[in-house]
């Protein structure tokens, strides 16, 4: 199972995949559509909903863990984006998305696409974002390199910090600063949308993080921050130590 992978259990209850590592009878995700519906609570509303509703998909730290066994079908984002390459005749939106990814690769260089949330499983509705996925460290790199001459082309603009909210279940006051900052959000033809990375499998390397449970005040000056676009979202500074976020709310916020 990979970051960004979506999995339908057997009630067609949809989660998204978090994260590449996972234990070995279940699979850490996040409720996305409940009943045909988007889940708009947050993580910690669905938390207290599956411990009510299903228990066994909440491990012993409190977090959202799937049984293996009830996953009836897994969605991955490059095969969907692949298909849809291939299709002749595809949906207003989805064309859309592929305007947008020929774009990146035009302005930025980017290749390896591939397409998740609603567009993975369906065909959106017309408020749908656009939630792209891009493969790979090179990609990261140069998406920091150029990401500011993207927004100089009259098809991209920067969005309203009242049109998108921090994650929810989140408290930020500094929410607006923080989401200029966030250029892999933006708008394309006044569309919402978004771009995140996963690594390829040769750059996987799979080790948990472990809170010390101490709240501290430090300075970490950030050296790299390709991995910052991932999940959990990563910089480091100068001797390797990793500042490790799981919010996303720092997601792709601070450079070197």
């Amino acid at each position: 199972m990979r970051d960004k992978n979506y999995i339908r259990i057997d009630n067609d209850w949809l989660f998204n995949v978090t994260g590449d590592e996972h234990p070995e009878e279940h699979v850490y995700a996040s409720l996305k559509y409940h009943e045909g519906q988007k889940w708009t609570q947050g993580y910690n509303a669905a938390v207290d909903f599956l411990r009510e509703h299903e228990p066994s998909f909440i491990d012993a730290d409190g977090y959202i863990s799937v049984p293996r066994h009830r996953i009836s079908e897994v969605l991955d984002p490059f095969d969907r984006w692949h298909a849809l390459l291939r299709q002749p005749h595809r949906s207003a939106l989805h064309q859309e998305a592929v305007d947008l990814a020929s774009k990146l690769t035009e302005i930025l260089g980017l290749n390896d696409f591939g397409i998740t949330d609603s567009l993975l499983w369906g065909d959106g509705r017309a408020d749908s974002d656009i939630d792209l996925v891009v493969r790979g460290r090179r990609n990261a790199k140069l998406f920091f390199a150029k990401a500011a001459v993207l927004y100089q082309d009259p098809e991209f603009d920067r969005p309203a910090p009242d049109r998108l909210h921090p994650p929810s279940g989140t408290n930020v006051p500094n929410w607006p600063d923080l989401l200029q900052r966030k250029l892999h959000m933006g708008c394309f033809r006044g569309r919402f949308f978004s771009l995140r990375v996963v690594l390829a499998n040769d750059e996987l390397e799979l080790h948990p993080w472990r809170s010390t449970g101490r709240r501290d005040q430090l300075h970490f000056r950030i050296a790299d921050s390709a991995d910052s676009l991932l999940f959990p979202c990563i910089y480091r500074n100068e001797q390797g130590d990793e500042l490790v976020d799981y919010s996303v709310v720092f997601e792709g916020v601070f450079r070197p």
